[in-house]
């Protein structure tokens, strides 16, 4: 059974996170307020592979799933691209473009979050959540946004839209019922069916001609052969 779907609102879920990520550089381990703003998988990683005593790579690369957006996402910290705002207190952004979802089954939704100015790459997945809070979106990685156009064909700019395309997939590839069964099969001998007898009249149109020809060549033959007799002398 699906769970229920809640609006992603970056306004709320972006500040805290990134201000996290400004202090991350200096961190000797991720903060506890950082570790609350993971998915449950996200969480396990990080805080087993940070605990490691034999571990030499910076906790924050555990953020990221591949060796190569791990390495972009400690040089993007490094710079600590962003600043309260001097007025407010908050860390202001912008989003590169819009945000975007994807429906992968039943009980997994994903969007994506691309930020203008650092072109970090955030990846939420909507997780249950407790009884008090609900299901929540947090992070399911962190990556740096290439600046190459890339495939976005399978996902949607809403949620509404995601779970259209993927009950669309789902009815596409369901197995069919009996009655839709017999009537495919019946229409398949149909074509067939028709198709034989379409190349049926040309198969029979040259035998019968050529069965002709045989019948007057073998009366012409049996003819000659007699007359050979008729004209020989006595």
């Amino acid at each position: 059974m699906g769970q229920n779907i809640v609006e992603l609102d970056v306004d709320r879920l972006v500040p805290p996170l990134l201000a996290c990520l400004s202090t991350a550089s200096v961190s000797p381990g991720p903060s506890p307020a950082l570790v609350q703003l993971l998915s449950p998988i996200l969480r396990q990683r990080l805080v087993f592979l940070a605990d490691r005593s034999n571990s030499n790579e910076p906790w924050l690369s555990y953020l990221s799933w591949e060796p190569d957006q791990a390495r972009k996402l400690l040089e993007l910290v490094e710079r600590s691209p962003w600043e309260p705002h001097p007025v407010s207190g908050n860390i202001e952004f912008d989003l590169a473009e819009p945000v975007l979802f994807r429906k992968f089954d039943e009980d997994t939704f994903r969007s994506k979050v691309v930020l203008q100015d650092s072109l970090l790459e955030i990846d939420y997945i909507l997780c249950t959540g407790s009884e008090d809070t609900g299901p929540e979106w947090r992070v399911g990685g962190l990556g740096v946004a290439d600046q190459t156009p890339q495939d976005r064909s399978q996902w949607c700019r809403t949620l509404e839209e995601a779970c259209a395309v993927f009950d669309l997939g789902v009815q596409e590839t369901r197995p069919k019922s009996g009655d839709e069964k017999e009537a495919s099969a019946i229409s398949v001998d149909a074509e067939k069916d028709e198709e034989d007898a379409y190349w049926a009249q040309y198969d029979n149109e040259p035998m019968e001609k050529e069965a002709s020809a045989i019948s007057v060549d073998d009366e012409n033959n049996e003819d000659s052969y007699w007359d050979r007799y008729d004209n020989a002398p006595l």
